[in-house]
């Protein structure tokens, strides 16, 4: 019988939903949107993830510290949405979505952001310049959706888990 331990998310979502979800959210928002599992690794590749935003995140520490609940991060100027997606009380994954600006940043703060995740700033400048600018409370105002898309992922994996326990069983 398979313990709830050994289920992890790409064991029980499709790819192709995953990919399906990813795909709709940033063509409805311009947001860069993927999915991770438990340690923080993208369950199906992002092509449209700037290095920026790779160092955005991992400087963030938001993909090894999910939180309860959706929340909005700002790391460097670069805005982003993180939400767990928990299988019996246990984080499996998240979904996050982001890589957004409200403004784009001026050379002092460049230096500075980019000094605080590692870049230097002319490429800091550079990838900053193809990121969306949006005002924050359009931001903020994504945060319970992508709450819902995260419990609603959350919902199917506790269904295939029930299943394949179920199946077991047999």
């Amino acid at each position: 019988m398979m313990e709830i331990n050994e289920h992890k998310l790409s064991d029980l979502i499709d790819k192709k939903l995953i990919q399906e979800i990813q795909d709709s959210f940033s063509d409805a928002t311009g947001m860069v949107a993927f999915v991770t599992d438990a340690n923080g690794k993208n369950i199906i590749s992002s092509s449209k993830q700037t290095n920026l935003f790779k160092k955005v995140l991992k400087a963030s520490g938001a993909l090894t510290s999910p939180g309860s609940n959706s929340s909005l991060y700002n790391s460097a100027g670069v805005y982003f949405i993180a939400a767990p997606i928990d299988l019996t009380g246990r984080n499996i994954g998240m979904f996050i979505a982001g890589q957004v600006l409200t403004e784009q940043p001026d050379n002092t703060s460049a230096q500075k952001f980019a000094s605080d995740i590692g870049m230097n700033t002319s490429e800091y400048m550079t990838e900053a310049s193809m990121l969306k600018v949006m005002p924050e409370i359009e931001i903020r105002g994504f945060v319970p959706l992508v709450g819902s898309i995260a419990k609603l992922i959350s919902s199917k994996a506790q269904s295939e888990h029930i299943k394949l326990l179920n199946s077991d069983d047999t």
